[in-house]
């Protein structure tokens, strides 16, 4: 019996690395993140899913049948109760982000991995797909991705202005969280994906204010809604 579980979960492994490995390029590309916990996560998530399914079925039929089903009702509780305290209070601090030059190391880590899937014994393979999605990971995060240490955006006459400087993101605002509509969006589809696109990663060390109006403390907080910000100052 314990031999057919750690087989299922050698199994289980090797399949979740091996689809983060074919999906990476594509995510690095697009500019999307990819969670450190995902792996881990699927492994804990699936059993419990069926679980959840399970008991929510049989409630499903016994209420159709009128028989007692308070206990499943009980258990069903329990058991989302205990999803709900495994789960992160603040996923974002959990992805992983790259610059989009750093694919081509995604691309060769799954052209690695295909021939590990291939042609070596199973046995082997979950270590080594373990090992090329972890120094892949690390070797995209290297600074030498980040091609331009600063960036200006711009909304309407205002500007961002953005520093990347040993391997922390510094930005400077000149008037565009003073601006009383449009933020949110451009927050999210402009800053956002620049950031990930240029630097690999949303967390930004400082962020200095400039001039300050009654829409900046607004602002603010939907600015931190996307954004891990370590420490705001006020020019």
């Amino acid at each position: 019996m314990f031999k057919n579980i750690s087989h299922y979960l050698l199994s289980a492994i090797r399949i979740q690395f091996f689809i983060t490995l074919v999906s990476l390029p594509v995510l690095v590309l697009w500019s999307l993140p990819v969670s450190s916990l995902s792996i881990i996560g699927n492994l804990i998530f699936t059993p419990i899913l069926a679980l959840f399914l399970l008991l929510s079925s049989l409630i499903f039929f016994l209420e159709i049948a009128h028989l007692p089903n308070t206990w499943i009702i009980y258990f069903l509780e329990k058991l989302t109760n205990i999803w709900l305290n495994m789960s992160p209070s603040n996923p974002k601090q959990y992805l992983l982000f790259f610059p989009k030059n750093s694919w081509i190391i995604f691309l060769i880590a799954l052209i690695i991995a295909m021939y590990v899937i291939t042609y070596l014994p199973k046995k082997r393979q979950v270590l080594l797909l373990g090992l090329i999605l972890i120094s892949s990971c690390a070797l995209a995060k290297l600074p030498v991705w980040v091609k331009n240490d600063s960036l200006t955006l711009l909304k309407r006459k205002n500007h961002l202005e953005i520093k990347y400087h040993t391997g922390q993101l510094i930005i400077y605002d000149h008037g565009i969280l003073n601006q009383s509509s449009g933020i949110e969006n451009w927050l999210n589809y402009t800053l956002a994906p620049a950031l990930i696109k240029n630097f690999g990663t949303l967390s930004v060390h400082q962020l200095h204010l400039g001039k300050t109006s009654k829409y900046t403390c607004h602002n603010l907080e939907l600015l931190q809604q996307s954004l891990i910000i370590e420490h705001v100052y006020q020019n």
